[in-house]
């Protein structure tokens, strides 16, 4: 296997290769107008709401039916700001590693039709007009953003796109007064960007569907009538080019970043001079014809318009410049140019084929070493799982040697990315030792068994029954429905159990209900007050009191949230005293069981103190039944431990009287259901990651900071159902999670002892005690 081949096959942009002029231009300057996560349906339609008007965009639908072009535009996931943008601008899908370097003044290092313009200004967000003027030519793109505290979630967000259109016209009133600026202004192959984040940010704080989403669709609307007023007043010529479309779309639930054919289709309109009109429908039904290209192909279409170089690593595919080529030949079949036109629709079928081959190929060196790679990642979690099960073997009486030399070796022939090298070293390595200890182990009880057979047929049957519960486990990704003596614990086992299957049979799309939230915390207090009264019979002041005290913390939560939603829902915004309560109780409650000088004598205790403090975060992040599902789950937990310790409690005899561990059947079942509650804390109330729940803490659009809080809430349950990338982003999704399943599988038996610590220690010296 020759991996040197195309070593840097992760990274999309490809340095070297020679710019490719379009021609010599339709216009002098093009007109870019973003609508950030608009709809194409609710844009296109009629009586795309419930409410009036039936057209909600009069004058973008004028231009369609009157002098403009106008279709779909198919974005890829993730449908997200970032990429979206890249492949409008760049004319290229952006490597989903550069994720790991945010959204937010971060340099795309890749060539685009800014830089290739002669001047390029630019209005809109500040995170979105940075990254590409840091990355293009010095001094070639001005950009006008507002500031970062203006993107409020609880303001009217159409402010921000007139924000865009007042400076427009300040640019044009400026250049009266500035013989460069009005040079510039004036030069061809200029380009103008508008970007209009309203949509966006009220379609995250209201959901498209809703009346204000409506109303920021009609203020853009006439935006894009009065920019093309100011440009035509302006220049007085038709030498400019407008492109209207969107980066991607919205779900009806206000989310982005998956498949789904609200986020991926995408409106596109262009007219202006070398745009054809519109184009009626030889068929006749109830719409003109419209075109679908891909969102990489507006690069090179306005990259056309103007006469300037493509983008160097855009790979777009210039739409026709005459689509009505097809109906010429017909017409024109039996005269004198039937065999030219012939040849030339020939050859335009030949030029396609040939794009689609190159592309194909394109893809191909791109992805030519994932087969290396999934085998290497699929060894390595075979080997962590043997190398884990080693816990339990004695010490290695000999050696095996290892074959990790030789894949270093074979590497540097191959001359491989350094990150081979340490893809290769954990395989060895883990199945070295499970080699070097776990393989004579497992031949040694082969060899020693009276029926060799019967031996090797209960190994398959128990490797067959840990498959189907592990294959049951990974179904519930994608199919929700698969999760779904002692007689009072056995009934509170019984019942419980089905209550928490509810939560991942319940659907993920939810909206923001103030009064499940209040039915989840009073269900926090009520379950902590009584497993308190239960656990602290007799136990000390100090523990009561601490008790009480995270009660008070969870009525404080309620009565604070309370207050936020209704003001954010009634568009009153968030007052400072809500916004620096709800921190400091979510602060304060957190580190609290820590700080705690109480000392628990029980398990349970301890446990309670932990439920009541994380239960601060399943009030003021949530949205709906999260707080019910932390209730049900952590009942559940406790039973399991209840069960448990009674099932131990029967062998404890025989088991003091070993003097090192002893491997029971039992311990194989432990492990399924330790595994099973991790799928469950993971997936348990389908969560997404919506922003409403962040805005009593974060109403200032703040990516990092709602991302932080939208994790460490997810990271208390492990909820990761809905997130976004579901073609790209699903794969991403799954192997983060199945990774963290190993790294969370022994980091939370490290967390629990530590968080346990001084119940083990008080339970071991009361049985030193009893031994005395």
């Amino acid at each position: 296997m020759t991996v040197s081949s195309h070593r840097n096959a992760l990274n999309l942009v490809v340095h070297g290769i020679l710019p490719r002029r379009a021609g010599s231009g339709e216009a002098k300057r093009v007109v870019l107008i973003v609508g950030d996560s608009l709809r194409a349906d609710l844009l296109f339609g009629v009586d795309a709401f419930s409410s009036l008007p039936k057209i909600v965009v009069p004058y973008v639908r004028d231009i369609i039916q009157t002098r403009g072009a106008f279709g779909l535009s198919h974005t890829r996931v993730p449908t997200e700001s970032r990429p979206g943008h890249v492949a409008i601008i760049g004319g290229m899908y952006e490597d989903i590693s550069a994720v790991t370097k945010g959204w937010k003044t971060n340099p795309v290092h890749f060539d685009s039709i800014f830089n290739q313009s002669s001047h390029t200004f630019s209005f809109g967000s500040p995170d979105i007009l940075p990254m590409f003027a840091q990355g293009a030519t010095p001094g070639k793109v001005d950009t006008w953003s507002y500031d970062e505290e203006d993107e409020d979630f609880t303001k009217d967000a159409t402010a921000l796109d007139i924000w865009v259109l007042d400076q427009l016209w300040t640019l044009f009133q400026n250049a009266s007064l500035n013989d460069l600026l009005d040079s510039e202004l004036r030069a061809d192959k200029v380009v103008f960007f508008l970007h209009l984040l309203g949509l966006d940010t009220t379609g995250h704080s209201y959901r498209p569907h809703s009346k204000e989403y409506m109303n920021n669709i009609q203020v853009v609307d006439r935006i894009v009538q009065q920019t093309e007023e100011l440009f035509s007043n302006f220049y007085h010529d038709e030498e400019t080019n407008f492109v209207f479309t969107a980066d991607r779309g919205m779900s009806r639930i206000g989310n982005h970043g998956d498949v789904d054919p609200d986020n991926t289709r995408t409106p596109l309109i262009a007219w202006g001079r070398g745009i054809r009109g519109p184009l009626p429908d030889i068929i006749p039904s109830l719409h003109d014809e419209y075109f679908h290209v891909e969102q990489a192909d507006l690069a090179p279409l306005m990259a056309a318009l103007l006469g300037i170089n493509y983008p160097v690593n855009s790979v777009g595919i210039l739409p026709d410049a005459d689509p009505t080529i097809l109906e010429h030949y017909r017409v024109k079949h039996g005269a004198s140019q039937m065999r030219y036109l012939a040849s030339l629709i020939e050859g335009h079928r030949e030029t396609t084929e040939l794009i689609k081959v190159t592309l194909q190929g394109l893809r191909y060196l791109e992805t030519y070493n994932r087969v290396l790679i999934r085998i290497i990642v699929i060894v390595v979690y075979l080997g962590w799982s043997a190398y884990a099960s080693l816990s339990i073997c004695p010490l290695p009486a000999s050696s095996v040697s290892d074959r990790q030399p030789i894949f270093w070796a074979l590497f540097a022939a191959e001359r491989a990315p350094w990150t081979f090298y340490v893809y290769v070293t954990f395989p060895c390595y883990f199945w070295q030792q499970f080699a070097l200890r776990g393989v004579p182990i497992v031949v040694q009880q082969f060899k020693s068994s009276d029926r060799r057979g019967h031996f090797i047929d209960k190994v398959l049957f128990h490797l067959i029954i840990v498959v189907v519960v592990l294959q049951c486990m990974v179904a519930a990704y994608t199919h929700r429905h698969v999760r779904s003596q002692h007689p009072r614990l056995l009934l509170s086992w019984m019942s419980n159990c089905p209550v928490t299957g509810i939560f991942p049979l319940l659907s993920v799309n939810k909206r923001e209900d103030l009064y499940m939230i209040m039915c989840g915390g009073a269900m926090i207090l009520a379950v902590g007050a009584g497993c308190t009264r239960l656990a602290l019979d007799g136990a000390p002041k100090a523990a009561k009191l601490s008790k009480i005290t995270q009660m008070l913390f969870i009525l404080l939560a309620m009565t604070v949230t309370a207050s936020s939603v209704k003001s954010l829902q009634a568009k009153q915004g968030l007052s400072i005293i809500n916004q620096t309560s709800a921190w400091l109780i979510l602060a304060v409650s957190s580190i609290y069981p820590f700080i705690s000088k109480a000392q628990h004598s029980t398990p349970t205790s301890r446990i309670i103190s932990l439920f009541l403090s994380f239960g601060i975060c399943f009030i003021i992040l949530s949205i709906s039944v999260e707080g019910l599902f932390y209730v049900a789950f952590t009942c559940n937990l406790l039973l399991w431990i209840e069960v448990e310790a009674i099932v131990q409690s029967n062998r404890a005899g025989a088991a003091s009287q070993n003097q090192g561990y002893e491997f029971h059947t039992d311990n194989i079942k432990i492990a399924l259901f330790f595994l099973f509650f991790v799928q469950v804390a993971f997936f348990g109330t389908g969560k997404s990651f919506y922003l409403e729940p962040v805005y009593s803490l974060v109403p200032i659009f703040n990516p990092f900071l709602m991302a932080a809080l939208l994790w460490w809430s997810d990271y208390i349950e492990l909820t990761y159902d809905t997130g976004s990338w579901l073609e790209i982003g699903q794969s991403i999704s799954f192997f983060c999670i199945t990774s963290l399943l190993l790294v969370w599988s022994a980091g939370i038996c490290t967390a629990g002892e530590y968080l346990m610590v001084d119940i083990l220690v008080f339970h071991k010296s009361m049985d030193s005690h009893k031994l005395e």
